[in-house]
């Protein structure tokens, strides 16, 4: 249990500093969202840079819960419901919900499980092929 929990927190983690760390690499190389940001007045091109941050860091996240579960698949359905709780949270209330505009957050928030377990199943996947490769 301790496992599964931990495997879940540190899914949860991940996707924090990943989409700390790509957020930072998007604002350093493309000037106009970085001048965008402090108004949050973004672009529908820079919206979709934060989809796209957002996607790869909830990939990230169901791959750590998986790793760190050794398969246990209820750590990843975990951090998939935690990071949706959080999620939800955020981007149903004020200001971010006055902020961006609906497909935003329904595009957001409608991604966060399913690509949580799609990380998860890549973990397993790559698992997988790695012991058919030293097979």
């Amino acid at each position: 249990m301790l496992r599964r929990l931990g495997a879940a927190l540190a899914g949860v983690l991940l996707f924090a500093v990943l989409a700390t760390v790509i957020n930072r690499i998007v604002l350093a190389a493309w000037p106009d969202y970085a001048a965008a940001f402090p108004s949050q007045d973004f672009t529908t091109e820079m919206l979709l840079a934060r989809l796209a941050t957002a996607l790869a860091s909830l990939f990230g996240a169901g791959y750590a819960a998986a790793r760190v579960a050794r398969g246990d698949r209820l750590a990843v359905v975990i951090a998939a419901g935690a990071l949706l709780a959080l999620g939800g949270a955020i981007h149903l209330t004020e200001p971010t919900w006055s902020t961006f505009p609906l497909w935003y957050h329904i595009a957001f928030i409608g991604m966060i499980a399913p690509c949580v377990l799609i990380g998860g199943t890549l973990r397993r996947t790559m698992g997988e092929l790695s012991r058919e490769h030293a097979a």
